[in-house]
């Protein structure tokens, strides 16, 4: 890929993509072209068909890479502004989750639940229990999201329902042993922070 011409032998100056994507570290005072430089390199990448993505902290430099895509890659391309509550973004961790990733899905979003809220096995040992379960029963039933944790602590019906769909012997015994054995009061007691 060219990324622009050598001032002194006046030579195209090329990089190659793999070099590009993981050994380059653009630095210079204000005004010396940085953002010009970065942005006839994406212009450049998604011209040529290959997926970048940009996060510009002021907006300046993603409105002026918006403005250049070809007309064939505008279906491509999305362009989020965070702080636009007019078109969030949904996201869905448990969405369309492979059988053997599903364990680690869901330990994943349990560590950032932790990380979060400051949970811990030390601390709060059931309540992470009770989150790891609810997460891989969620898995096992596409179409869920973390939305229907609550539902799935307080009604029986829904989580009966999601049950048949279970693969996973150890979360079955949960559901069906261990969470149906408490009574009322100690299930709300262990729910109720969830």
């Amino acid at each position: 890929m060219k990324i622009g011409i050598d001032i002194l032998t006046k030579q195209p100056l090329e990089i190659s993509t793999d070099a590009l994507r993981r050994h380059i570290y653009i630095i210079g005072k204000s005004g010396v072209g940085k953002s010009a430089l970065l942005r006839n390199m994406l212009v450049d990448l998604i011209t040529e068909g290959y997926g970048v993505a940009l996060l510009d902290p002021h907006g300046d430099l993603a409105e002026s890479v918006a403005d250049a895509i070809p007309q064939r890659r505008t279906d491509d391309a999305i362009y989020w502004e965070p702080f636009d509550l007019t078109h969030t973004i949904g996201y869905n961790p448990l969405s369309d989750i492979a059988k053997d990733m599903r364990p680690l899905v869901s330990e994943n979003v349990l560590s950032a639940f932790s990380h979060v809220w400051g949970l811990s096995n030390q601390h709060t040992p059931r309540l992470l229990h009770i989150l790891r379960n609810c997460l891989r029963l969620l898995l096992d039933n596409p179409g869920t999201s973390l939305i229907d944790i609550q539902r799935l602590l307080t009604d029986k019906r829904f989580r009966t329902e999601l049950l048949r769909q279970c693969e996973d012997a150890t979360v079955r015994t949960f559901w069906e042993d261990e969470f149906a054995g408490w009574n009322d009061r100690q299930r709300g007691e262990y729910i109720a922070s969830l």
